[in-house]
């Protein structure tokens, strides 16, 4: 159950890339036990569930917990010196108030409301002073009845499984197609990419889209008595919509022979709207392929970068260092969340391991 006395600050410190980026320096209480530690964790908030002691027009103190982010618009979610400044600054957003001197800095539920004595329930006009207080300093009261311990939970969807039931019907220079849609990963499907081969070369590329997608596409251009196949490529990341923060992943857990020599090859198409970037200086969004353990250590880094060449690229890597294993191909795209939008991509195809 949720605390009936919460508020809501403009600092979002999970899906506002500023603030994320700059929590551990600007947020007071970084290093304490509890939160020390959690920089880089992008499950965990050092805002949610922490207490404020609020005076209202009334001349009463009451406690609420932070809920959620805001009040705020756009690009202004990490608005450090209002929550955190020791000058009485005011806030950056100049929304959502009566007063046309500046903008609202905080929303308070209908119990804080109540509590402070606001003069009507949006509370436009209303001032108040606030500050925050650790757990152990806030007294008994109404808003200590019911105490949010809840976390953040992130829902990040995985890469979609593979299309079932793939069946081509040849017609005069052209292929009929169809399939049965996969499970979607906890996203909803937008495309499909199919890329006709003959031999070792690639045909133009066929794109399906749509909420949801057709399961059924004719390619056309072919030429007749030329034997063909195709491929469906995954896709890794956004190319639409708003951006979380988080990963979209996808696994596969192998064999590697004991004998032999086993060679990992794989195509990836890389789209990103973010800064281009490779290895170790990839800090917003990015696209990476690793071998781990089939316990998640990685062992190497196939790739790491961000790019947006939209160019099939080949990546070919010897396994014998791994002979008689059993470990785990992971691919990932990494997004930095919607401040600013910048949606990055990934497609990924023909990954195979051959032992000669």
């Amino acid at each position: 159950m949720q605390n009936p006395f919460y508020i809501t600050l403009p600092y979002d410190d999970l899906n506002d890339s500023i603030a994320f980026a700059n929590r551990c320096t600007n947020v007071p209480w970084a290093n304490d036990p509890g939160y020390a530690g959690h920089c880089t964790d992008q499950a965990f908030s050092y805002m949610k569930n922490r207490w404020v002691a609020i005076t209202g027009p009334n001349g009463s103190t009451c406690y609420g917990q932070i809920e959620d982010a805001g009040p705020s618009s756009g690009s202004l979610y990490h608005d450090s010196v209002y929550v955190f400044g020791a000058t009485n600054a005011r806030p950056v957003n100049k929304m959502f108030s009566g007063d046309p001197t500046q903008g609202a800095g905080m929303d308070v539920s209908p119990a804080l409301n109540g509590c402070l004595g606001y003069a009507d329930l949006d509370g436009d006009n209303d001032h108040v002073s606030w500050h925050f207080v650790d757990a152990i300093d806030v007294p008994a009261g109404p808003w200590t009845e019911i105490v949010t311990t809840s976390p953040v939970v992130l829902e990040v969807g995985t890469a979609p499984a593979a299309p079932t039931g793939v069946n081509a019907t040849a017609g005069n220079a052209t292929a009929t197609l169809t399939w049965t849609a996969p499970p979607n990963g906890g996203s909803p499907i937008t495309s499909y990419t199919i890329t006709p081969h003959t031999g070792a070369t690639n045909l133009t590329p066929t794109t399906i889209t749509g909420t949801p997608p057709a399961t059924s596409t004719s390619i056309p251009g072919l030429t007749n008595g030329t034997a063909y196949s195709g491929t469906r490529s995954a896709r890794l990341g956004l190319n639409t919509g708003t951006e979380p923060l988080g990963d979209s992943t996808l696994a596969q857990t192998i064999n590697v022979p004991a004998t032999g020599t086993s060679t990992l090859t794989f195509w990836y198409q890389p789209h990103s709207a973010d800064t281009g970037c490779s290895g170790a200086s990839c800090s917003r969004d990015w696209m990476e392929g690793q071998i781990r353990s089939t316990t998640g250590t990685t062992l190497a880094s196939l790739f790491k970068l961000n790019s947006n060449t939209g160019a099939w690229t080949q990546v070919t890597a010897n396994l014998a260092a791994y002979k008689g294993q059993t470990i785990t191909l992971w691919f990932n795209v990494h997004l930095n969340g919607p401040n600013p939008t910048d949606d990055t991509w990934m497609y990924l195809d023909d990954v195979a391991l051959t032992t000669g």
